[in-house]
């Protein structure tokens, strides 16, 4: 009989507890639970909300206490407000970035980022080889299940150290926006619109000005725990040009923990029926496979997974220390129309080792030191700082 009053309990009270090193305001929290006061009491609906919060990687320690119809939502939050740092050198290529990103601006919860990067071998010394990307993104705005998001990217790839005759650069200028729509705890839709400019020096390839539609839908989540990640996800994307072009892109993501050890795995499949070189994909680097230049390989067609083990060796007061070993890899194909990138259609593979170095009342703050070394098609070496975790 107890559980059944439980189960059609009505909530007099919903409250929310925060503590920590951070300044997230408490109707923030209540803008992305669906549990509220007057409601019907549903524990999986509770638990769903907890995970919801957890995906933000700003609060930690997040739990709930029941006491009688009065439920209490505790969590301890982060610092968020951090500097955007990147250094790598390797295959010939000095890649940098700065900037800043909060993703709990004024404590409500939502994301503002701005970078600026650099592919100058003196970095931010070269002249025009700067690149620039600004977002914002609102989960559930105004207590809704929409999620807005809109960026502005500026892009720029200089195309001089992969073994071609000649050399160019190509500029890239995107403006993009997305709605997105839980349908469920588990489902989210997504529908919005891109615009681009590409411009090449050098005549390598036509200038191209695309407008785009945009479709997909998100199955799963993935929780942030502090130093360690957890759930499953796919996602997948459509674009249709107004030039007729289709591109899409499916992701899968799987997290495990065991322990102290966190097994992180990635798939994307990326293709296009496009053939210019402004709808090429572009691999490697610290985002995507590493021990390779930043966009060493192009093509309509590429596939590239992830693998990689970390764990905590030791938590020293607000430091938890990691290694991590990876193995990156895919296979490139159908260049068509791609300039850019090597002359090279295959299979791809890297592997390294790498330190990391995670600040827990800083948000998304991992110091880390990775070494990788391509494998296929060619040997080389790379050698990266950073102060994010990448996937």
């Amino acid at each position: 009989m107890h559980a059944v009053l439980i189960a059609v309990a009505l909530i007099s009270r919903l409250d929310v507890v925060l503590s920590g090193d951070g300044w997230t305001a408490p109707d923030a929290v209540l803008r992305l639970v669906s549990t509220h006061a007057g409601g019907l009491y549903d524990r999986q609906e509770l638990d769903r909300d907890l995970a919801r919060l957890r995906t933000l990687g700003i609060l930690y320690d997040v739990q709930a206490r029941v006491d009688g119809s009065r439920v209490e939502i505790d969590a301890r939050d982060r610092w968020s407000l951090m500097p955007v740092v990147g250094l790598r050198r390797g295959g010939g290529r000095t890649t940098a970035r700065i900037g800043a990103t909060d993703h709990n601006a004024f404590g409500k919860l939502f994301t503002l980022y701005a970078e600026l990067t650099s592919n100058a071998d003196v970095p931010f010394l070269g002249g025009d080889r700067l690149g620039s990307l600004v977002y914002a993104e609102i989960p559930r705005i105004f207590g809704t299940r929409l999620t807005p998001y809109a960026s502005w990217t500026r892009e720029f790839l200089g195309f001089d150290a992969f073994g071609r005759s000649f050399a160019f650069e190509r500029s890239r200028y995107a403006v993009r926006s997305e709605l997105r729509y839980e349908l469920t705890d588990l489902v989210t839709v997504m529908a919005g619109a891109e615009g681009r400019q590409d411009r090449y020096e050098n005549g390598a390839a036509p200038s191209t000005d695309t407008l785009s539609a945009l479709a997909g839908f998100t199955l799963g989540y993935v929780e942030d725990l502090v130093s360690q990640q957890r759930g499953k996800e796919l996602k997948i994307t459509g674009e249709v040009a107004h030039t007729g072009e289709l591109t899409a892109t499916a992701q899968a993501r799987a997290y495990f923990i065991e322990g102290r050890h966190n097994l992180c795995l990635q798939l994307t499949l990326q293709t296009t029926t496009g053939a210019s070189e402004s709808f090429m994909f572009h691999a490697g680097g610290l985002r995507e496979i590493r021990g390779f230049s930043d966009a060493y390989f192009a093509g309509a067609i590429l596939v590239r997974g992830n693998a990689e083990w970390r764990a905590d060796l030791f938590r020293r007061g607000p430091l938890i220390g990691q290694v991590a070993a990876f193995a990156d890899g895919g296979y490139v194909g159908a260049r068509r129309g791609a300039v850019s990138g090597l002359d090279y259609s295959g299979p791809i593979a890297s592997a390294g080792v790498g330190v990391r170095g995670v600040v827990i009342p800083l948000a998304r703050a991992v110091g880390r030191i990775d070494f990788a070394t391509g494998l296929v098609p060619n040997r080389s070496f790379d050698v990266s700082f950073s102060g994010q975790q990448f996937f």
